[in-house]
């Protein structure tokens, strides 16, 4: 016997691969990080960078950037790159170099990691 299943079931299984790559809202608004990582990525000083929105007071969340580069980079420079690449809502807040980003057993990034991590440092968790 074959079980029919409803129009909202078939929708929800459609809609499934978009809400894995989207994050939930960041000031009320969900972003890609995969879109603001690639735009990031296009700076000629950076070697790789992983997007995620952080807590930086009890019901304040921005985006941020956490990046790999030989040296800081001037957080002036980055946000006007990003600002001739993403709209005003994607464009991250904060920009926090880091040596390494964490990645898991298949190479994934885990922005959930560097997430907690500044959240843990900055007293937010």
């Amino acid at each position: 016997m074959r079980i029919k299943t409803s129009l909202l079931d078939r929708f929800l299984a459609c809609m499934k691969p978009a809400s894995i790559t989207l994050r939930p809202p960041c000031a009320g608004v969900f972003f890609s990080p995969i879109e603001v990582e690639d735009a990031l990525t296009a700076h000629p000083l950076i070697h790789e960078c992983a997007a995620t929105e952080i807590k930086i007071k009890q019901d304040v969340c921005v985006i941020a950037a956490f990046y790999t580069s030989a040296d800081v980079i001037d957080e002036a420079q980055l946000t006007a790159f990003c600002a001739e690449i993403l709209a005003g809502y994607k464009r991250p807040r904060l920009f926090i170099r880091v040596e390494t980003l964490p990645r898991g057993a298949n190479n994934k990034l885990l922005r959930r990691i560097l997430r907690q991590d500044w959240e843990t440092s900055h007293g937010q968790a």
